[in-house]
């Protein structure tokens, strides 16, 4: 691709070149369509020193048939569309400007963004992108996005403020990703220790003992509501629980089985000590908490916990887990995690 620079008398005539990409369109449910096109764009400094060609995407959803869909239904499938590539390409993309239009092609409503999180003032990092894929694939993968989110709206919500770094102080954050990582596990993984049933008969069963041998009613009722709640799996074993769906990842390259069964104690250990520190006030932990550091690192494994199982989730009958974790962009970003699942084995020591 050249650009052709030419001096007509005292001025310079530049060819720019014309960039191209294929149209995608997606059915993404029932009757709605989204197309996506791309515009080119050119940024230049005011002597012509400096020029930038690209290409803008350009997202248009609409509907086939004549349903009279609201307004607030297609702004909230452009939120989806945009954390999409927001999780896939790891870094934020800003939605310039969203507008409706007639059949007429007439612009009847124009939205500018200055709220959390779509505003410009978030800028795109540089961060390698989590997911590297074709047109193909990309239409499975949106479709399969859109049920995913469905599911877990608030917890992607969280999860993306923590990511665009809107969340600022290290202890909110770490508590906001144990909620995720809790509310994650219990949507698709959860399960109960002992059979409902039989839980059910034993709990009856000292619930009449204690009727029986008089014991205090208002002690009778505090272990009812303690009772109520102890099915549950706790908040250690649901994190432990979604690490051993990821144990070679959430381990350093060649670790032995003991070695990484202690890098995945030391970092359950951490999540849940700072989860009960930041979340209760347990000042007796105080001084025992990790330095911002340490803190930092937590954070970026909790980040890539919920990357892998979002990942995971993606997959169905059309995209499987292999075409999705056999990918340059995630053995890319599982690199960079390397010196970070070194250090929680150092600190494991």
């Amino acid at each position: 691709m050249a650009i052709n620079i030419e001096k007509k008398e005292s001025q310079f005539i530049i060819d720019l070149p014309t960039m191209t990409c294929d149209d995608i369109q997606v059915n993404l449910k029932d009757d709605i369509i989204l197309d996506i096109t791309f515009k080119q764009y050119h940024n230049y400094m005011i002597d012509a020193s400096e020029i930038t060609v690209g290409l803008d995407p350009v997202f248009k959803l609409s509907s086939k048939s004549q349903a009279n869909y609201s307004a607030e239904f297609f702004i909230e499938l452009a939120h989806k569309v945009q954390r999409f590539l927001s999780f896939s390409r790891k870094t934020h993309m800003n939605i310039k400007d969203l507008g409706f239009l007639m059949e007429d092609g007439h612009r009847v409503i124009n939205i500018y963004y200055g709220n959390i999180p779509y505003t410009l003032d978030l800028n795109e990092n540089n961060s390698q992108p989590l997911l590297i894929f074709d047109s193909e694939i990309f239409n499975d993968l949106l479709i399969n996005w859109m049920k995913l989110y469905d599911k877990l709206d608030f917890i992607i919500h969280l999860y993306n403020l923590v990511n665009i770094g809107k969340i600022s102080w290290v202890g909110e954050r770490l508590v906001v990703l144990s909620r995720c990582l809790e509310g994650l596990h219990r949507i698709f993984y959860d399960k109960k220790p002992i059979d409902e049933t039989k839980f059910e008969d034993s709990v009856n069963i000292l619930l009449n003992s204690m009727k029986n041998h008089n014991i205090d009613p208002e002690i009778q009722e505090l272990i009812k509501v303690k009772l109520e709640h102890a099915n549950e799996l706790t908040f250690r074993k649901r994190i432990r629980s979604l690490i051993g769906f990821f144990s070679q990842q959430m381990a350093p390259n060649g670790s032995s089985e003991e070695e990484t069964r202690k890098v995945h104690r030391g970092l359950i250990n951490k999540i849940y000590d700072n989860r009960n520190y930041y979340t209760h006030a347990l000042l007796d932990q105080k001084k025992s908490m990790p330095n911002i550091d340490e803190l930092a690192h937590i954070e970026e494994q909790m980040l890539m916990l919920m990357d892998l199982h979002l990942l995971k989730l993606l997959a169905n009958e059309k995209v499987s887990e292999e075409s999705i974790f056999d990918n340059q962009g995630l053995y890319l970003t599982l690199y960079r995690f390397e010196e970070t699942l070194r250090y929680i084995y150092r600190q494991s020591e």
